[in-house]
């Protein structure tokens, strides 16, 4: 292995296999009706077998150790001429590569290389890519490919998903457990898929096997729930392993999660009084409690910079609190304990909790080290729980992210722990209005605009705002208020940006130029220049839910002074619906000479289902229809 890796690093490492052999043409023929079925596929798996075996390997501090061996064999037809197959299988502190072969009738070759998955300075990993390549000539043409590969502690073999980016036939994932072993295999998402369980006992180890049939190629699509909800997989649990006649347990329960993870924390070696003189001079003057532990959770969100760190038991156990400080910069782990240490030494009962993200389906019902993937802060106060993420840049105090409302959390409570949940808000705190006059002055519309942000929306234009070089800042802000290419903003004043209790606003001055036709005694207009959702259907290839980034309500007000002299002849007639993820409200209202647009537009879960898409898609056809007709003015 270490040869392996040694070559790859240092250029890459070509396998070539040299047979003779030509694509038939039933082989040409199948590709093509493939292509027709898979239309955004390039390969189509004929058959695949992955075989997981265990083996003991030695005690760590009196814990036997079981090895996972995978064994993954996959055959592909090509549904495409000049096409290069891509593909890699990962490592890291947990695990190695042992091999990476090629197998056909004919000469092909296979390409390994190198890289790591550390995407930028705020995101570092011990994983690695081994991506390894076959470049097919012809549609049609065949060739497989064979990996091995280890994991050294069951612990972090924590799931087996069955979909690959690529469609497949036929898929066996099989199980050698030897009978000293008692692995729990929970079968997750299966409905409405073939798949078959068999089992064959033997005498010191038995076989479960899957097999499942005619699986699609899960190619990415953008705001799809995360893969936990959606795919279907087994969850893997090592329950315990007897060996020379003694049972140990492994993970069989949530005390057994809990009380790994709190081994790690124990062995966090804080030392607070290098946070004392910082501590005291961010609640001195403020005298209560909510002031106090806003005074720590706010500066450790503006002064520490947030890493993503997943290497080795780094990647679940915390930094210690005065490391984070002195660096000032950390992962969840790491900021969590520093606001946890930070407030302690302010007088207050924290924790370290650990969290789900809304990307996993799990609960702790579930011993795995799969349920969570993030950890806050939880202090006790007056017989409540308060959640704080120190990660969620410019969150308020009052309110947690989208991604971890509703959430379960563990928290830590000495030898034992508690189990909560973060609360969930409604859709009407994520509000974004606008707030519109509007007059006619010759071919334009003019008038005030006042735009308010809540909560999410806030945090993510403040994350946006605060990243641009401050000579950028004044030109970014007209750009974003500007409602369309023929808008001009002026006057612009900003209330929230310091204050992060309160709704972010932008107040201004507009001109939409040539927004009307004048058509003899006739003017036609628009007062909607945002069309929220215009065309926001989906089609047949979208095989998942469309999640939004939170849930969320979008109001707009727009009052229009209608000229002397002129009355209005025509306004779209009300539009009103409302489905299982939306309800959609537009109206018009006359009332003097004012003509007031309204809209109400709300997702209450921030999330449309794929049995809803038919609902949604319709609506959007009609709404689509009352956005292109125009308001019409008339005068004697």
């Amino acid at each position: 292995m270490k040869n392996l890796i040694a070559l790859v690093l240092f250029g890459l490492l070509p396998f070539a296999i040299q047979a003779q052999g030509i694509v038939t043409k039933a082989d040409s023929e199948l590709a093509s009706d493939l292509k027709k079925r898979y239309p955004q596929n390039d390969v189509y798996a004929t058959d695949h077998e992955t075989v997981y075996t265990f083996s003991h390997n030695h005690y760590s501090k009196g814990t036997p150790m079981v090895e996972v061996n995978e064994e993954d064999k996959y055959e592909l037809i090509s549904l495409q001429t000049a096409y290069q197959f891509t593909n890699s299988i990962t490592y890291n502190f947990e695990s190695s590569v042992n091999s990476i072969t090629g197998f056909n009738k004919k000469s092909a070759n296979v390409w390994v290389g190198a890289e790591d998955m550390s995407f930028n300075e705020y995101y570092s990993t011990d994983t690695r890519y081994l991506i390894y390549h076959n470049y097919f000539n012809s549609s049609g043409e065949r060739f497989g490919f064979k990996t091995s590969r280890k994991i050294f502690d069951i612990k972090y073999f924590t799931s087996v998903y069955f979909p690959d980016f690529f469609p497949q036939k036929e898929k066996r994932v099989i199980f050698e457990v030897p009978n000293w072993l008692e692995l729990d295999l929970k079968e997750m998402n299966f409905d409405g898929y073939e798949i078959e369980k068999t089992i064959e006992e033997g005498p010191k180890s038995k076989r479960i096997i899957y097999t499942i049939k005619n699986i699609f190629g899960a190619y990415n699509q953008s705001n799809s729930p995360g893969p936990s909800y959606i795919l279907p997989h087994l969850l893997v649990i090592a329950k315990s392993v007897t060996y020379q006649k003694q049972t140990t347990t492994l993970l069989n329960s949530t005390d057994d999660l809990y009380k790994w993870y709190r081994s790690l924390v124990l062995k966090v070696n804080n030392n607070p009084e290098h946070l004392k003189e910082k501590v005291n001079e961010l609640i001195a003057g403020k005298t209560s409690d909510e002031d106090k532990i806003k005074a720590i959770y706010y500066w450790v969100q503006d002064k520490i910079i947030y890493l993503a760190y997943e290497a080795g038991l780094a990647g679940f156990k915390p930094a210690a609190a005065q490391d984070v400080f002195n660096r000032r910069y950390g992962d969840c782990k790491g900021m969590a304990n520093l606001c946890k240490e930070m407030l302690k030494l302010a007088g207050y009962d924290a924790r370290l909790t650990w969290i789900g993200t809304r990307i996993i389906a799990y609960d702790y019902s579930i011993p795995s080290l799969s349920v969570d993937n993030h950890m806050i802060c939880t202090v006790f106060l007056n017989g409540k729980h308060i959640f704080l993420d120190g990660t969620e840049k410019y969150g308020s105090y009052h309110f947690n992210a989208y991604r971890i409302q509703g959430r379960p959390v563990m928290i830590e409570d000495g030898e034992k722990y508690i189990l909560d949940k973060v609360p969930s808000y409604s859709a009407d705190s994520n509000l974004h209005d606008i707030k519109r006059t509007a007059k006619i002055e010759g071919e334009n519309l003019v008038g005030q605009n006042q735009s308010t942000y809540k909560n999410d929306y806030k945090t993510g234009i403040l994350v946006e705002y605060n990243n641009l070089k401050t000579e950028h800042k004044q030109d970014a802000v007209g750009y974003f208020l500007s409602k369309g290419k023929n808008e001009e903003v002026s006057n612009i004043s900003i209330k929230g940006l310091e204050n992060r209790d309160e709704p972010l606003v932008f107040n201004n001055s507009y001109v939409l130029k040539h927004s009307l036709i004048s058509s003899g005694k006739e003017l036609y207009l628009t007062l909607d220049y945002t069309r929220e959702f215009f065309d926001f259907s989906f089609d047949s290839t979208r095989l998942f839910d469309y999640e939004f980034h939170n849930n969320e309500l979008k109001t707009q007000e727009v009052v229009l002074t209608i000229p002397a002299g002129y009355t209005v002849k025509y306004t779209p007639a009300n539009f009103v619906r409302s489905g299982p993820d939306y309800s959609f409200k537009l109206t018009y209202t006359k009332k003097g000479n004012e003509l007031i647009y309204r809209t109400e537009l709300k997702l209450p879960d921030g999330i449309i289902h794929k049995v809803n898409f038919d609902d949604w898609n319709n609506m959007i056809k009609d709404l689509n229809k009352f956005y292109k007709e125009q308001i019409i003015l008339t005068h004697p």
